[in-house]
Protein backbone atom coordinates (compact mmCIF):
# COMPACT_ATOMS: atom_id res chain seq x y z
CA UNK A 1 0.00 0.00 0.00
CA UNK A 2 2.82 2.40 0.81
CA UNK A 3 4.35 1.91 -2.65
CA UNK A 4 0.97 2.47 -4.30
CA UNK A 5 0.44 5.67 -2.28
CA UNK A 6 3.91 6.94 -3.18
CA UNK A 7 3.26 6.23 -6.87
CA UNK A 8 -0.14 7.94 -6.74
CA UNK A 9 1.23 10.99 -4.94
CA UNK A 10 4.00 11.24 -7.53
CA UNK A 11 1.41 11.62 -10.29
CA UNK A 12 -0.41 14.67 -8.97
CA UNK A 13 1.65 17.37 -10.67
CA UNK A 14 -1.17 18.12 -13.12
CA UNK A 15 -3.22 19.45 -10.19
CA UNK A 16 -0.83 22.35 -9.72
CA UNK A 17 0.55 23.73 -6.49
CA UNK A 18 -1.41 22.58 -3.44
CA UNK A 19 -3.48 25.25 -1.72
CA UNK A 20 -2.93 25.14 2.00
CA UNK A 21 -6.03 25.39 4.13
CA UNK A 22 -4.09 25.77 7.34
CA UNK A 23 -3.01 29.33 6.72
CA UNK A 24 -4.94 31.73 8.96
CA UNK A 25 -7.24 33.00 6.19
CA UNK A 26 -8.29 29.57 4.96
CA UNK A 27 -8.79 28.14 8.42
CA UNK A 28 -10.81 31.11 9.59
CA UNK A 29 -12.97 31.02 6.47
CA UNK A 30 -13.60 27.28 6.93
CA UNK A 31 -14.66 27.88 10.55
CA UNK A 32 -17.01 30.67 9.48
CA UNK A 33 -18.55 28.43 6.83
CA UNK A 34 -18.83 25.60 9.36
CA UNK A 35 -20.92 27.86 11.60
CA UNK A 36 -23.05 28.85 8.61
CA UNK A 37 -23.60 25.22 7.58
CA UNK A 38 -24.58 24.31 11.15
CA UNK A 39 -27.31 26.97 10.80
CA UNK A 40 -27.48 27.73 14.51
CA UNK A 41 -27.60 24.07 15.55
CA UNK A 42 -24.94 22.93 18.02
CA UNK A 43 -22.19 20.80 16.50
CA UNK A 44 -22.27 17.17 17.60
CA UNK A 45 -18.45 17.20 17.52
CA UNK A 46 -15.84 19.79 16.48
CA UNK A 47 -15.33 18.26 13.02
CA UNK A 48 -19.03 18.11 12.08
CA UNK A 49 -19.52 19.92 8.75
CA UNK A 50 -15.81 20.84 8.69
CA UNK A 51 -15.09 18.70 5.61
CA UNK A 52 -17.71 20.48 3.51
CA UNK A 53 -16.64 23.82 4.96
CA UNK A 54 -12.96 23.26 4.15
CA UNK A 55 -13.84 22.27 0.59
CA UNK A 56 -15.99 25.38 0.15
CA UNK A 57 -13.22 27.55 1.64
CA UNK A 58 -10.72 26.13 -0.85
CA UNK A 59 -13.16 26.30 -3.75
CA UNK A 60 -14.10 29.93 -3.30
CA UNK A 61 -10.41 30.85 -3.27
CA UNK A 62 -9.68 28.95 -6.50
CA UNK A 63 -8.06 31.02 -9.23
CA UNK A 64 -7.30 28.52 -12.00
CA UNK A 65 -10.44 26.38 -12.37
CA UNK A 66 -14.20 26.56 -11.74
CA UNK A 67 -14.84 24.45 -8.65
CA UNK A 68 -17.95 22.35 -8.07
CA UNK A 69 -19.06 21.04 -4.68
CA UNK A 70 -20.64 17.60 -4.90
CA UNK A 71 -22.59 16.95 -1.73
CA UNK A 72 -25.98 16.25 -0.23
CA UNK A 73 -25.82 18.61 2.74
CA UNK A 74 -28.36 21.29 1.81
CA UNK A 75 -26.85 23.96 4.05
CA UNK A 76 -23.38 23.27 2.62
CA UNK A 77 -24.73 23.71 -0.91
CA UNK A 78 -26.34 27.02 0.12
CA UNK A 79 -23.04 28.19 1.66
CA UNK A 80 -21.21 27.21 -1.53
CA UNK A 81 -23.76 28.98 -3.72
CA UNK A 82 -23.39 32.16 -1.62
CA UNK A 83 -19.68 32.10 -2.48
CA UNK A 84 -20.22 31.55 -6.23
CA UNK A 85 -19.25 27.87 -5.99
CA UNK A 86 -21.50 25.62 -8.05
CA UNK A 87 -22.96 22.76 -6.03
CA UNK A 88 -24.64 19.54 -7.13
CA UNK A 89 -26.56 16.96 -5.11
CA UNK A 90 -26.45 13.23 -5.79
CA UNK A 91 -30.02 13.33 -7.09
CA UNK A 92 -29.28 16.28 -9.39
CA UNK A 93 -26.28 14.36 -10.73
CA UNK A 94 -28.48 11.29 -11.33
CA UNK A 95 -30.96 13.50 -13.21
CA UNK A 96 -28.18 14.92 -15.41
CA UNK A 97 -26.83 11.42 -16.06
CA UNK A 98 -30.31 10.26 -17.16
CA UNK A 99 -30.61 13.28 -19.49
CA UNK A 100 -27.24 12.45 -21.04
CA UNK A 101 -28.13 8.74 -21.36
CA UNK A 102 -25.28 7.76 -19.05
CA UNK A 103 -27.56 5.78 -16.74
CA UNK A 104 -30.93 4.11 -17.17
CA UNK A 105 -33.75 5.71 -15.15
CA UNK A 106 -34.45 2.40 -13.38
CA UNK A 107 -30.80 2.12 -12.30
CA UNK A 108 -30.77 5.72 -11.08
CA UNK A 109 -33.94 5.07 -9.08
CA UNK A 110 -32.41 1.91 -7.58
CA UNK A 111 -29.32 3.89 -6.55
CA UNK A 112 -31.51 6.63 -5.05
CA UNK A 113 -33.51 3.99 -3.18
CA UNK A 114 -30.29 2.53 -1.73
CA UNK A 115 -29.30 6.00 -0.49
CA UNK A 116 -32.72 6.40 1.12
CA UNK A 117 -32.52 2.95 2.72
CA UNK A 118 -29.11 3.84 4.15
CA UNK A 119 -30.59 7.01 5.65
CA UNK A 120 -28.44 9.24 3.45
CA UNK A 121 -31.03 10.98 1.28
CA UNK A 122 -34.67 11.76 0.63
CA UNK A 123 -36.76 9.33 -1.39
CA UNK A 124 -37.26 10.18 -5.07
CA UNK A 125 -39.16 8.22 -7.67
CA UNK A 126 -37.90 7.29 -11.10
CA UNK A 127 -40.23 9.85 -12.68
CA UNK A 128 -38.91 12.61 -10.39
CA UNK A 129 -35.33 11.73 -11.30
CA UNK A 130 -36.21 11.78 -15.01
CA UNK A 131 -38.09 15.10 -14.80
CA UNK A 132 -35.59 16.83 -12.53
CA UNK A 133 -38.36 17.99 -10.15
CA UNK A 134 -36.37 17.23 -7.05
CA UNK A 135 -37.72 19.76 -4.56
CA UNK A 136 -35.37 21.03 -1.92
CA UNK A 137 -32.63 18.49 -2.62
CA UNK A 138 -32.29 19.81 -6.17
CA UNK A 139 -31.97 23.44 -5.04
CA UNK A 140 -29.53 25.05 -5.49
Amino acid sequence: VANWATTALGQLDWLGTPVRLDDPDGTQLALEIQEEVAAGRPLQHPAEHYGESAIIALACRARVFRPILFGDDYDARIAAHARQVTSVSTHRLLHQMIRQSRIRPADAAAYAAALTEAGRASDYTESELVSGRLGRVGQP
